[in-house]
């Protein structure tokens, strides 16, 4: 598989996700993908604790020892390993729910599934509604699932109190 650029290349937490590029792990062998690599792996342990269980989203593009202090759970992980793209939206939540129950603290897309956000929108919308957003650039977005975004809360509060 090759790369595919659709000329997209700013994202933003709070708005719908323009896919950057479509990824193989094939195509970080260049010196500007190893940079971008390099560079993901420096921001990702910047915002997420070495101690943390963090979910990585990167489309089975990143190498498994890319953050040796780090435990990383590809997702979706079957066995500890990536178990493929989710069935749909309610099957990617699901996992999420799941790889959570186990005590994943963190999540992050890696420029590489980008594309996942507009794919698997229900995700998406799961994701930036509930949880917030620690760093979002041209090479990771990342999300602290520890924390509920204000929106949620509200959102709870609102439906608790006032029945809305």
């Amino acid at each position: 598989m090759r790369a595919i650029d659709f000329g997209f290349n700013k994202l933003d937490c709070e708005k719908p996700c323009a896919s950057a590029r479509l990824f193989s792990r094939s195509a970080l062998r260049g010196q500007e993908a190893l940079q971008d690599l390099r560079l993901a792996l420096v921001q990702i342990e910047s915002v997420v604790p070495s101690d943390a269980l963090l979910i990585l989203v990167d489309d089975n593009a990143f190498p498994p020892d890319g953050l040796p202090d780090r435990q990383v759970l590809p997702f979706p992980e079957r066995d500890g390993r990536y178990g493929g793209r989710p069935e749909d939206d309610k099957s990617a939540v699901e996992e999420l729910h799941r790889l959570r129950r186990l005590g994943a603290s963190h999540m992050v897309f890696a420029w590489t599934a980008f594309w996942w956000l507009d794919w698997y929108t229900g995700l998406s919308r799961y994701v930036r509604g509930h949880f917030p957003c620690l760093l979002q650039n041209d090479r990771i977005m990342a999300f602290d699932l520890q924390r509920y975004a204000k929106e949620a809360l509200l959102h709870a509060y609102m439906l608790k109190h006032l029945g809305a």
